[in-house]
């Protein structure tokens, strides 16, 4: 099962300011990528999610305030879930599971 986070930014936050890395990590990889990851292509209140599995495509069409709402929404080949990051619910995380 593939799983791809997208950090979305609903509300314009004029302050915001980088903060620098202060440590280092390792990750170890075993395996292999057999498929490519879903494509998505966010708009302001959609995210249209394509995703491969062997030789067929399939591209849905997400309304952005619809899956807050009801979130996890299972896709035809994918499982798409929405949790907000910061109290104010400027900013979240969509999951997508592709399997």
């Amino acid at each position: 099962m593939k799983t791809i986070a997208v950090a979305l930014t609903l509300a314009t936050i004029s302050t915001a300011q980088a903060v620098p890395a202060t440590s280092t990590g390792r990750i170890t990889f075993s395996g292999a990528i057999v498929e490519d990851a879903c494509r998505v292509n966010q708009q302001e209140k959609q995210m249209q999610v394509t995703c491969l599995s062997g030789p067929a495509q399939t591209t849905e069409t997400l309304n952005l305030q619809q899956l807050a709402k009801q979130s996890p929404l299972r896709l035809a080949s994918s499982q798409v879930s929405y949790r907000w990051i910061d109290p104010r619910h400027t900013m979240a995380v969509i999951t997508i599971s592709h399997e």
